[in-house]
């Protein structure tokens, strides 16, 4: 009889399921819309429903012994979320795991969504040194070192979009100034873009054939391969991965990135790490949850004789 485990990645508008079997093949995956609004009461509910849906998949007599939840927060070892979650109300405080446990009867791990996807990209890779940079709205990271999700205090380790990288820059919403999040974050990207539109319309109309267009994902790669430096002599990883919205619409930033580091980070480490593109995509979330799921569980007593 196989065991199988569940993986789902909460986001504010996607709850993303999946359904792992003995080996971490994807068997079954859902999506469903997330009440992010609604409060922890309906999460709770949406997110049962998916594990009903995938229980349904489990084929024969085996069953899902495992439920692993990526979310967005700060969440420490037992499941709890303790910092506020981006687009997803009311969610701090939640006793994630505890939750889904008592609700299911399906021994529950949760953890921060981006050190799940992190750990997917670790294991799949068969690398136990590893920086996950995931580049959307905000900018997350995740860290595997040892071959271990590296979460720190109460879960709050490699919150790499607010790695000062200006002083006195830009105002960020954590409180702090010049976060890296500030100048590599999507929407800030838009904004820089529509303003080098609008430039390069002007040089246009008064006949100058110089633009700008261009230099805002130079400037946000700059800007991240100096917190990718400071990550690099702290942690030294043997990759990082670079995933998320951004990186998917602009691939081009692997290169930008891997250039800029040259000149913002201690050359030896520097020339001994990779810079690489995400390769789970979508499913990196679901699948390291899947994973921390299946590694919580105490492995199976030999069998006698």
């Amino acid at each position: 009889m196989s065991d199988y485990v569940a993986g789902l990645d909460l986001g504010g508008s996607l709850l993303k399921a999946g359904l792992y079997d003995g080996r971490n093949n994807l068997v079954h995956e859902t999506q469903v819309s997330t009440p992010s609004e609604a409060g922890p009461a309906a999460i709770l509910k949406t997110i049962l429903e998916c594990v009903r849906e995938l229980q349904r998949c489990v084929p024969g007599r085996a069953a899902i012994v495992g439920i692993g939840i990526g979310s967005p927060g700060l969440i420490d070892a037992e499941g709890r979320v303790h910092g506020p979650a981006v687009n997803i109300s009311g969610w701090q405080g939640t006793s994630l795991s505890q939750m889904v446990t008592s609700e299911s009867g399906i021994p529950s791990v949760a953890g921060n969504d981006v050190n799940y996807a992190a750990l997917a990209e670790a294991r799949y890779r068969g690398c136990d040194e590893l920086a996950f940079i995931a580049l959307g709205t905000g900018i997350g990271g995740g860290i595997v070192s040892g071959g271990r999700l590296l979460t720190g205090n109460r879960g709050m380790a490699a919150e790499m979009g607010h790695v000062v990288v200006v002083p006195d820059g830009r105002p960020c919403g954590c409180g702090q100034r010049g976060c890296v999040e500030q100048y590599a974050g999507a929407r800030v990207i838009l904004e820089d873009r529509k303003g080098e539109e609008q430039i390069g319309n002007a040089d246009t109309a008064h006949g100058s054939t110089g633009s700008s267009q261009g230099t805002s994902l130079q400037t946000a790669a700059r800007m991240l391969a100096r917190a990718i430096g400071y990550l690099l002599s702290i942690a030294a990883p043997e990759v990082v991965v670079i995933g998320g919205g951004v990186a998917e619409r602009h691939p081009e930033m692997i290169q930008l990135v891997d250039s800029a580091l040259e000149n913002e980070s201690f050359p030896y480490i520097r020339n001994l790490t990779r810079i690489e593109a995400a390769r789970l995509g979508y499913r990196a979330g679901m699948a390291g949850a899947a994973i921390a799921a299946r590694e919580a569980r105490p492995p199976r007593p030999a069998a006698a004789g």
